[in-house]
């Protein structure tokens, strides 16, 4: 089975709560490389064929799947920064709404 990889710089939040992430993908410059809905992007990482990852100061941190209360979601592995974690990294261009 292959394993697609991406790095992960934006996020896009919307939903009922306003802070709620309800896709990623990754920006460069002015253009839009990937997007993905976060529930795809969990299935993906759940059946192995998807792996994710954010960068912060040339150092990658892996992106997994938490659970609380029952709901999967989105987080980067714990490590000793928080310049990496998903609420930190930037908005997705306006053209990939």
């Amino acid at each position: 089975m292959e394993v697609e990889r991406h790095k992960v710089n934006c996020k896009e939040l919307g939903g009922n709560s306003s802070d709620r992430i309800i896709a990623i993908g990754e920006n460069c410059g002015m253009e839009v490389v990937w997007r993905m809905e976060v529930d795809e992007a969990i299935r993906r990482i759940n059946e192995g064929t998807l792996s994710l990852y954010t960068e912060a100061n040339g150092i990658e941190t892996e992106i997994i799947v938490g659970v609380r209360e029952g709901k999967e979601f989105l987080k980067t592995w714990p490590d000793e920064t928080d310049l990496n974690n998903i609420a930190k990294i930037g908005f997705c261009l306006d053209v990939m709404l």
